[in-house]
Parts: C-alpha cells; sequence; structure tokens
C-alpha cells in the first residue's frame, strides 16, 4: 500500500500501532455535518462499524486506544494490518465514502 493517510505508523513494538489526528483537514466537518463530535472515540467507534461490515474476523487483531482527539489502534501483524488498511485507508481518503458509512453507521454503537 503506498500511501495510509490520514493514518501513520507511530510504533512497531508488540504489534504495528497506527495514528491519526481527529481534527485534520476537513475530517472534523464531516462528522459535526452528521451529528458526530468527531474525535478519536468517535473514529475508534465508525472504523470498528466499518470492519464489522466488511471484515468482522479482522476485529479480533486490532486493539483500539483513542483519545479526545486522536485515533490509535495496534494490529498485530504485517498480514491484518494490510488488510484493515486496505479496507479503512479507501473510505478515508475519500469524503463522499467516508460519509455513506457515517450515515449508515448504528449511533448507538458510536462514542459520540
Amino acid at each position: 500500500m503506498k500511501t495510509i493517510y490520514p493514518f501513520k505508523i507511530v510504533s512497531i513494538d508488540n504489534g504495528i500501532t497506527i495514528m491519526s489526528n481527529a481534527t485534520t483537514d476537513n475530517y472534523f466537518e464531516v462528522f459535526e455535518k452528521h451529528q458526530y463530535y468527531g474525535n478519536g472515540y468517535c473514529w475508534e467507534s465508525h472504523i470498528q462499524q466499518i470492519l464489522e461490515n466488511e471484515n468482522p474476523s479482522l476485529l479480533k487483531h486490532i486493539r483500539f486506544k483513542a483519545e479526545s482527539d486522536f485515533f490509535f489502534a495496534t494490529i498485530d501483524s504485517t498480514k491484518n494490518f494490510n488488510a484493515i488498511m486496505k479496507i479503512i485507508v479507501p473510505i478515508f481518503q475519500d469524503y463522499e465514502k467516508l460519509e455513506k458509512y457515517i450515515i449508515a453507521a448504528n449511533r448507538d454503537k458510536i462514542d459520540a
């Protein structure tokens, strides 16, 4: 995978840890438009639902560690990292795709 923007690898100890600043670019506005706060916890909840819909078996390979303005997650192997990034990166790189997932999300499962 060439780019994983808006995510960055911040560590490869005990898995691959990724992060993203939830307030970068227009992400905050995209979430806010749909009455979500758009913080790291919100990203975590949406990414969990995206993975539940696209490949739920990957959820057992990712540990979420969100904070207020930042999203963090650790993925247990390179194979699973590649599989997860292949799902979430194209969605987060395309605001229209992201909005479709935001609109379809189960609000009861979102830490807004």
